[in-house]
């Protein structure tokens, strides 16, 4: 008769689910195994199964959990991610609550939390609020990931499994079930004329009588312009509503220079002053939003404009480390790519573009920003992994093991 073949298992290591170590000290068949715990309490006659599973008992449990309470509690490490982050609940070795640098906080396991394989949890958009192109308010009332949020209707129904990007531009089709006219009678905004004006009569999103503070009315209006502030008054000039917002406003020249509106008396009629000190007049608000306006002193300091930093409109921060000219300035992104013959125009509009990568990490669209920092959705061209970092997190970025 043939002998079966015996294993040698001593010395085999394993972690209960309690989350005590536990070491095979004698193996005298699969279902007749010693063990020794960490602290050198010893278990006979166990399972070799129940070992791999972690289903042996420590005796005195309800010790060791007291003991590993209050010396894992408040025990840091550093995730993958590379945030520094601490359990501030312990409560058993499955069920641990950890903090991150920002203060947001996830339940996880003992065995993740050493690891290193914790996420950063996604940000909560839920309760936030938008009015769709369709006129109807809507509100987040399940956000899972960028890409699957529910949505409510004011008029009650609800949409699943919609884009956030949709929700922000308002492009949720939506045909409206009946909205109580009555509901948004009485509502007020501030007309971009300066006015106070207010709903007393509203039929449907597309036909809503409106009164202005000086008792003008107007009819038949969107309840969409309604809110966004665009109802004309017949009579009242909007001048003195974009004077008070357009004094103060900058802009590059083409040439290079700051230049700001000092005074506005209408589209054809704007006084311009450089940062050198020259002032034009008689400009016009279009040439000054493109640029195009001269003057005959166009002397700088261009080391004033070296450090400079400024967001682009990819969501990555550039410094100019150059200036020969106006149109010749040597941006930096932190990133760490260099961008040389750079209009100085297209580094303050934010126009210069950029390989958007970072070492083996692909830079997709801007995710969110918190604490003045950009989060970006990524991609890992090594291991493969997708998340969302910073840039600074891109570059302690570790592959996970495949």
């Amino acid at each position: 008769m043939k002998q079966p073949v015996m294993i040698e298992r001593k010395g085999e290591v394993s972690v209960s689910n309690s989350g005590q170590k536990m070491t095979i000290v004698d193996y005298i068949r699969s279902n007749n195994i010693t063990i020794m715990f960490e602290d050198g309490t010893t278990v006979y006659n166990k399972s070799y199964a129940n070992f791999v599973k972690g289903n042996i008992k420590h005796p005195n449990l309800n010790t060791i959990n007291a003991n590993q309470k209050e010396n894992r509690l408040h025990e840091k490490t550093i995730t993958k991610q590379g945030y520094l982050v601490e359990i501030i609940e312990y409560n058993s070795y499955s069920n641990i609550l950890v903090k991150f640098p920002d203060g947001s906080t996830k339940k996880t396991d003992y065995r993740t939390f050493k690891n290193g394989t914790l996420t950063k949890p996604v940000p909560n958009h839920v309760g936030e609020t938008c009015i769709a192109k369709n006129g109807l308010l809507m509100e987040i009332i399940a956000y899972r990931t960028y890409s699957d949020i529910d949505v409510k209707f004011e008029t009650g129904e609800v949409r699943t499994g919609v884009g956030y990007k949709e929700f922000k531009n308002g492009n949720v089709a939506l045909k409206p079930k009946h909205v109580d006219n009555s509901s948004r009678i009485g509502e007020s905004v501030v007309a971009k004329n300066g006015l106070k004006a207010t709903i007393v009569g509203y039929r449907n999103s597309r036909s809503v009588d409106v009164e202005f503070e000086d008792g003008v009315v107007v009819t038949n209006k969107s309840y969409s312009d309604f809110k966004n502030g665009y109802i004309a008054h017949p009579t009242v000039s909007i001048v003195n509503s974009f004077r008070n917002k357009r004094i103060g406003e900058t802009r590059i020249a083409n040439n290079g220079l700051k230049m700001t509106i000092i005074e506005y008396e209408g589209v054809n009629a704007v006084t311009v002053q450089f940062e050198t000190g020259e002032v034009r007049e008689g400009v016009t608000y279009k040439a000054f939003k493109a640029g195009h306006v001269n003057i005959v002193n166009s002397r700088i300091d261009k080391t004033e404009r070296i450090g400079e930093s400024k967001i682009a409109n990819n969501g990555l921060k550039m410094t100019i480390i150059d200036y020969a000219s106006s149109l010749d300035v040597t941006v930096e992104f932190e990133t760490g790519e260099i961008k040389k013959g750079v209009r100085y125009g297209a580094f303050v509009d934010g126009t210069v573009k950029a390989t958007m990568s970072c070492g083996d990490v692909s830079i997709g669209k801007v995710a969110y920003r918190y604490n003045d920092e950009i989060n970006f959705f990524c991609h890992c061209n090594r291991c493969g992994h997708d998340d969302i970092m910073t840039v600074s997190e891109m570059k302690n970025h570790e592959c996970e093991k495949l």
